[in-house]
């Protein structure tokens, strides 16, 4: 599945909205996907000036 991010906030605006808070009120962000084998995949991004 691929979507962007106009797509997510018209399917799910709630967390839309708490996410974009999020990412407005800190500058670093570690996010996680799970992988096939049920491991994690983390990614430290850092965003802003």
């Amino acid at each position: 599945m691929t979507a962007n991010w106009t797509a997510f906030v018209t399917a799910e605006p709630d967390l839309a909205g708490i996410v974009e808070k999020r990412f407005g009120s800190y500058t670093h962000h570690i996010l996680a996907t799970l992988r096939k084998d049920g491991s994690p995949a983390p990614a430290a991004w850092r965003c802003g000036s």
